[in-house]
């Protein structure tokens, strides 16, 4: 973890957006978002799709959240959580479990990385306490 804090810009430009995921995820870019949508509806009941906003991080991460203003009630029958976060947070534990995942199911790609760099990010954030109950 770094000392330094750690920015997040939405991705707003549409080329930009299109570029986006194969940016970070490669070849896999669909199967990556696919996994986050999933991810997601298998966590909160209340999130039902829709526009999601991405996010480019200072130190070289990224991620991706619903854009919506609403709290979502996040469980995970795994390790028994049950929390309430924000949108942002959300997309945050989501794109970070995803991450975990990937890194451990396919090689050529930087998954590893990217997770560490999210969750140095993470660790800044106010949330910081649900987002690593969530995806412990």
């Amino acid at each position: 973890m770094t000392d330094e804090t750690i920015s997040a810009e939405a991705v707003l430009d549409e080329k930009q957006r299109m570029e986006f995921l194969p940016k970070y995820a490669g070849k896999n870019y669909l199967r990556f978002e696919t996994c986050v949508y999933a991810l997601m509806d298998r966590a909160s009941r209340q999130c039902q799709g829709g526009f999601w906003t991405f996010f480019e991080l200072s130190n070289g991460g990224f991620y991706m959240c619903p854009d919506q203003s609403q709290e979502f009630l996040m469980t995970w029958e795994g390790n028994y959580f049950e929390g309430k976060m924000s949108a942002d947070s959300a997309g945050v534990a989501v794109t970070l479990m995803a991450l975990g995942h990937f890194s451990c199911t396919l090689e050529g790609e930087d998954f590893a990385e990217h997770f560490h760099r999210l969750r140095d990010f993470a660790l800044q954030r106010a949330e910081s306490a649900l987002i690593f109950g969530f995806i412990d």
